[in-house]
């Protein structure tokens, strides 16, 4: 009877060393299976910043270059107002200088 009773809580400590086994092996494989889960929703991540500053960076050269071709225009339209405005003085000077040149010679 004691035998029986003394292999029973040899029997269960086995039993009890398995679980504690199998449960380190387990514990082991869910740490590897999070660190791998985390590392890959990192790589997403990144990913998804790096898509994110290619957007933002494409929208920006977009705007710059809108406003670069707006400012070019705003001086188009300033030089040629100009150079109406002044068109008629500058035909003025012209025959000015025509009549002291055909004057002179």
């Amino acid at each position: 009877m004691i035998e029986d009773v003394i292999k029973e809580i040899k029997e269960a400590e086995e039993k009890a060393q398995g679980i504690i086994k199998d449960a380190n092996i387990k514990a082991k494989e869910m740490v590897i299976d999070a660190e791998n889960k985390a590392q890959e929703q990192r790589k997403e991540a990144v990913l998804s910043s790096r898509k994110d500053i290619k957007a933002t960076e494409a929208e920006a050269a977009k705007k710059a270059l809108e406003e670069r071709n707006k400012v070019l225009q705003q001086g188009q339209e300033e030089a040629d107002k100009l150079l109406k405005e002044k068109e008629s003085v500058i035909d003025k000077t012209a025959d000015d200088v025509l009549a002291i040149l055909l004057e002179k010679y």
